[in-house]
């Protein structure tokens, strides 16, 4: 049998701390339709906001578009507006030190999953190992936030 496992992860809404929704346990879409997007601007991003949004019913209102995952969360801890995003850091803190928030979607988002798998035949790098030994601890971080592990022997 090939060892692996598989990260899950659902899109989230970030806004800035004392938005006035971010008392919220959740947010929707539907919720920030009177806010603007500020948008991360390396594929897929873009087209998973606007898909989101558009499902929503809604039009998409983009303020401002950065490839820099950094400027996107630091202009939306400024107010500018809110983003959707997959990837989770470990403080929701801006480079400035300005607090975010970090809502899940309601309804739920598509999930996205990544598989890790290697051969069990195969002798792994030191880097391959690492990298299974990273991706299995974020797996374990981020239970709360809709990360989960599958391993199999």
């Amino acid at each position: 049998m090939i060892p692996s496992f598989s990260l899950r992860q659902l899109s989230y809404l970030v806004a800035i701390a004392d938005h006035p929704l971010a008392g919220r346990p959740s947010l929707s879409i539907a919720d920030l339709a009177d806010y603007d997007l500020i948008a991360h601007g390396v594929p897929p991003s873009p087209e998973n906001a606007r898909k989101m949004i558009e499902e929503a019913g809604l039009s998409i209102r983009i303020a401002h578009m950065s490839t820099n995952i950094e400027v996107v969360r630091s202009l939306v801890a400024r107010g500018t507006g809110y983003t959707t995003l997959v990837q989770h850091w470990p403080i929701d803190v801006s480079l400035e030190g300005l607090p975010l928030i970090c809502k899940p979607v309601t309804p739920p988002a598509p999930e996205y999953r990544v598989v890790v798998a290697w051969s069990d035949t195969a002798r792994l790098s030191r880097r391959a190992e690492e990298f299974i030994q990273f991706s299995e601890r974020m797996a374990v971080w981020t239970p709360g936030r809709n990360a989960g592990i599958a391993t199999q022997p």
